[in-house]
């Protein structure tokens, strides 16, 4: 049985805390699937809150051009605490995914619409983590490959590997990887949701079910964190 783990590794019932004061928020699930269902979710690893006025999640359709994103949104609101997700969907997302979104869009973005979380303004910021990139030359006509698997960003959900402990700062090719060992994430198909998608889960821990049909599960709260 595999239970959440606040920001670290849990080995039977010792949750082994793998927080640094360094790390970043990150993307830790990105949802493209039928329809308006898409959506992605970022993680706050840190042992506090952050200010997410400090970010934001520009996007580039179809790669944009040279680097440059094409949308820039802010976040609504302004903090998310420790160990805490904080998820944006498309307004017109299935009613099981909106349930736990904290920002809508009507930006309808797509497999091949590269996503980006940022540290900074419009005119000034860093990379923090991405799924695609912001460059044409690299924008597919559906979906960047990832673990080995072609347009994987289109009609798939992604979960990061728990592993994954920070965001790619924008090395996209890295963070997809070649095959299913040296890719970041874990490929689940289309419209896979989790049905406690507004609590922090990766890879293996991931109780997935779909829009149709919810498995049910057991999540362990109860265990020892070893910090």
């Amino acid at each position: 049985m595999c239970c959440a783990c606040a920001g670290g590794i849990r080995t039977g019932d010792i949750c082994v805390s793998m927080r640094d004061p360094e790390q970043d928020i990150y993307i830790s699930v990105y949802g493209e699937g039928s329809a308006h269902n898409k959506y992605f979710v970022i993680y706050n690893p840190k042992t506090r809150a952050v200010n997410l006025s400090n970010y934001a999640f520009p996007m580039s359709s179809n790669g944009g051009g040279f680097g440059l994103y094409t949308h820039w949104f802010a976040f609504d609101n302004t903090l998310i605490e420790s160990d805490q997700v904080y998820i944006v969907c498309h307004e017109d997302s299935d009613p099981a995914i909106l349930a736990f979104c904290d920002q809508t869009i009507s930006f309808n973005f797509n497999g091949n619409d590269g996503i980006c979380l940022v540290r900074g303004n419009s005119a000034n910021y860093n990379i923090v983590d991405c799924v695609g990139t912001f460059f044409t030359a690299d924008s597919p006509n559906t979906g960047w490959q990832v673990c080995g698997g072609s347009s994987r960003t289109k009609d798939h959900t992604l979960v990061r590997k728990c592993n994954i402990l920070r965001g790619n700062s924008g090395n996209w090719s890295a963070s997809a990887g070649t095959n299913e060992d040296d890719c970041e994430w874990i490929v689940y198909p289309m419209d896979t949701i989790h049905n406690s998608l507004g609590i922090y889960y990766c890879d293996e821990c991931w109780p997935a079910g779909s829009l149709t049909s919810t498995p049910s599960f057991e999540r362990c709260v109860n265990f020892q964190e070893q910090f």
